[in-house]
């Protein structure tokens, strides 16, 4: 069986590729970190100017909203400060509700984003390269190169095939706007929830990856592109990294890039 974490992270992924979550979401993070990644879990092993990479860094000065809910499990109702809820008494302040239809399912959603990344990622990849080259790096570290930085995030995780979670607003506001980050909510009912986050601010719930990778692998008397679509990512992955799999006789077939 998964593991919150497991579902999580796959979950983010899969909605809002090529970011990653972050796990746990209010885990420190930063741009350089570079680590192991575990199916979409990252493991942080230390940050590349400890290894005498220095880099400059973009902003994105628009801010915006990354939500996304399980299609087909979740269900997100949204109640007015006075209106009337499906047991016939009136909410005396705004409310969301999410039902869940699976123990997969997960809820998320980050107000204010804000996007910084590494500025010349083609550089950090030569230098990369060259630690490889001189064995003082593995190809299975992945590095941060991206950050999402929320005003505010909430986010739930279904503990069951059957799970709810209501937040209300802590002030008076007429209805709950999740792309508005001055909104406090707190929770009311939960049933079955197997993680929650709510309306913490400051935290960096998404980043994007990059590593060197290899499209080929040596089967037979020939070489072979890797199949992305290979269904175990733990198996795919290790394929790539193993230094036991044999590729091109030259370091033109690895490659430095996104991790998408």
């Amino acid at each position: 069986m998964s593991s919150i974490a497991e579902i999580y992270t796959e979950a983010v992924y899969e909605n809002l590729k090529p970011l990653y979550g972050n796990w746990e979401p209010g885990r420190p993070v930063k741009l350089g970190d570079f680590g192991l990644l575990r199916g979409r879990i990252f493991i942080y092993l230390g940050n590349i100017e400890e290894r005498g990479i220095s880099f400059q860094t973009r902003t994105d000065p628009a801010k915006d909203q990354k939500y996304f809910s399980s299609a087909g499990d979740t269900q997100i109702n949204f109640y007015a400060k006075g209106s009337v809820a499906s047991g016939g008494i009136a909410n005396e302040k705004a409310r969301v509700e999410i039902r869940f239809s699976s123990r997969k399912a997960v809820f998320f959603n980050a107000a204010g984003c804000s996007y910084t990344m590494i500025a010349d990622k083609v550089a950090l990849g030569r230098r990369v390269m060259d630690l490889f080259r001189r064995g003082e790096w593995q190809r299975e570290w992945a590095i941060v190169t991206d950050l999402v930085e929320a005003e505010s995030t909430t986010l739930a995780v279904s503990g069951a095939d059957q799970a709810a979670i209501a937040f209300e607003a802590t002030s008076d506001v007429p209805y709950i706007d999740l792309a508005d980050a001055a909104i406090g909510l707190e929770v009311k009912m939960a049933s079955n929830i197997g993680y929650q986050v709510v309306a913490e601010k400051g935290l960096v719930p998404l980043f994007g990856l990059c590593k060197i990778q290899n499209a080929f692998l040596w089967w037979g008397d020939e070489f072979n592109p890797l199949s992305r679509r290979m269904t175990d990512l733990n198996v795919r992955r290790a394929l790539e990294d193993s230094p036991l799999v044999r590729t091109e006789e030259s370091d033109e077939a690895l490659f430095f890039a996104q991790l998408q």
